[in-house]
């Protein structure tokens, strides 16, 4: 949707042009959100009585529905978490969600933090955290099958807030019904605007017991609705353990606290990873084809840029990396990749040689959200009021509810049930050298604040972390790919070096899920772990609480642990 397909009516309220229709009542939006949905699903009387919730939304809109539910749910004082999962195929420009908000002060600072992390256009999963409220909302930008597709989770209560069933159908048919069925829990309610013949029907084809009530406004009726069944009691884990503070073992503890839990995290050498390094890229993984894998990476690096943005901004150094074309064929690959469902357009642009007045020769495509980092800040703020407990992971585990590995290298000695692979990687550390911006190649380089970084070597099945001269000269090799001249003088100087080791998989891709009851896994992240830890140790936490993974079912198949058993 541009932004033209939205506007404003006389008398304020925001309309859909391709639809022809209003997001709200003209008479009292937030109050229509509150008799229609909030009543029609009784929030507040669930609030009063569960301590866990999650909401099924289609129609996102403007929002308004989540903003008038964060209010609710702060007033209800209820201890528990909320995950919101709302489906939107056309969404409106921050802007005029933020001018459709402005009536109300009473839900102001719940809009104003909705639209502190409003999604772009990218097709896709988008994620809200709100760890003051413990809720956390996920952003569907898809059609609803594909979504109800997608989405793994169960709904205690749902929102069917479309478009008018005569202008969008789509949303409102048999199909869709019979998806909503199988992501409730018995005993869901269900609450609509419409009262239309085909809407009831289908509803009770699906297994809804449905009943009219007193509409609001100028509306006679609306439908309230319960899905059959009994709802079960759920069992809420309390502490979690945690073995690693690096960035994975970090994201974790930062996820814990938004889903309420108490982490306790253990590390013997804190930082002394990869994680230790004065700087790191965030990028994604470029893969030419429209599939799982690219998705997967498509959506950790939407999430992860846009996480460190908003919650360390003191660690972001830059933004924006080019990756460099070694060979004509990468270009077309880049060109590919540019077009890609997966990320806004024109946010991946390729360039051309003679683009970059200091480097003329390079060519390549820009990356323009992605990020250059301080991970120590990153780690350091995330663990911001948590408590490093400086030993490993001791062996009476009986006072935690879940165990979840995060140590990177420290993993490899245990037997977890699928091998995974040392990579060693050294870096460098050129002090006083400039350089125009982030470069990445199949090595990287960036400025810092006291000069450049650059490397790394890709040591395969090597755990050594002290300092090599052949691996220096290996960077200064691979510097000289890109920038022989900087590479030349460089190769004279003393530079500063620092090795690491990462972890890595057979296949190549992240681990991220359950190995054992109670035993959980975040490793394998490889070269990317700045990218995939924000997102995967949601989709982890995720799995602990009970709540749906903040994953496209497609890519949550790619990283679970299970793939190892099914192979």
């Amino acid at each position: 949707m541009t932004e033209t397909d939205v506007y404003f009516a006389e008398d304020g309220t925001p309309r859909s042009a391709r639809f022809g229709d209003i997001y709200y009542s003209p008479q009292d939006g937030l109050a229509e959100s509150r008799a229609v949905f909030l009543d029609g699903c009784h929030l507040g009387q669930a609030w009063a009585e569960s301590t866990d919730f999650t909401i099924l939304e289609l129609g996102f809109g403007t929002g308004l529905n989540i903003a008038a539910a964060l209010e609710l749910w702060t007033r209800s004082g209820c201890p528990g978490r909320l995950h919101i999962f709302t489906v939107e195929a056309f969404v409106m420009a921050r802007d005029q969600a933020a001018t459709a908000l402005a009536n109300w002060p009473e839900i102001a600072q719940f809009a104003q933090a909705i639209a502190g992390q409003w999604p772009t256009k990218r097709r896709g999963f988008h994620h809200m955290d709100f760890p003051q409220w413990r809720v956390s909302v996920t952003i569907a930008l898809m059609e609803v099958d594909a979504a109800l597709d997608a989405w793994q989770g169960k709904a205690d209560a749902v929102f069917l807030d479309g478009f008018s069933p005569a202008l969008n159908p789509d949303m409102w048919s048999p199909a869709v019904f019979g998806r909503i069925a199988e992501r409730v829990h018995p005993g869901a309610r269900l609450a609509t605007f419409t009262v239309a013949g085909h809407v009831r029907r289908g509803l009770q084809d699906a297994g809804f017991t449905v009943a009219k009530c007193p509409g609001f406004g100028r509306k006679r009726e609306r439908l309230e609705a319960v899905f059959g069944g009994e709802a079960s009691p759920r069992v809420r884990p309390q502490r979690i353990a945690i073995a690693g503070a690096g960035i994975a073992g970090a994201c974790l503890a930062w996820q814990a606290g938004l889903f309420g839990l108490e982490a306790d995290i253990y590390d013997p050498a804190p930082g002394s990873g990869a994680s230790g390094n004065p700087a790191a890229l965030v990028t994604p993984r470029l893969d030419a084809g429209d599939n799982a894998i690219s998705a997967l990476f498509a959506d950790a690096f939407a999430y992860a840029t846009a996480f460190y943005r908003h919650w360390t901004p003191g660690a972001v150094l830059g933004q924006g990396v080019r990756q460099c074309a070694l060979e004509d064929r990468d270009l077309a690959r880049f060109e590919r990749i540019a077009g890609q469902a997966g990320f806004v357009a024109g946010d991946l642009a390729p360039f051309a040689a003679g683009t970059l007045v200091n480097m003329p020769a390079l060519a390549g495509l820009h990356l323009k959200p992605a990020l250059t980092i301080a991970p120590v800040e990153v780690v350091r703020t995330m663990l911001a009021g948590q408590v490093v407990i400086r030993e490993r992971l001791p062996d009476d585990l009986s006072g935690y509810d879940a165990v979840v590995l995060a140590c990177g290298e420290g993993i490899l000695d245990r037997d977890i049930g699928f091998a995974l692979r040392p990579v060693r990687g050294q870096i460098e550390i050129a002090a006083g050298q400039t350089l125009d911006g982030a470069l990445a190649w199949g090595g990287y380089a960036v400025p810092t604040s006291e000069g450049m970084l650059f490397g790394a070597t890709h040591d395969r099945d090597d755990r050594g972390s002290e300092v090599r001269p052949q691996s220096r000269e290996a960077n200064l090799i691979n510097l000289a790919k890109v920038l022989p001249q900087m590479a030349e003088t460089l190769g004279g100087r003393d530079l500063r070096s620092r090795a690491s080791v990462r972890v890595t998989t057979r296949d190549h891709l992240p681990v991220a899920g359950e190995i054992a009851p109670g035993l959980h896994v975040l490793t394998g992240l490889g070269s990317r772990g700045f990218c995939l830890a924000p997102l995967l140790a949601k989709a982890v936490v995720a799995g602990i609480t009970g709540f749906a993974p903040p994953l496209r079912a497609a890519t949550a198949n790619l990283i679970h642990p299970r793939r190892f058993v099914r192979d």
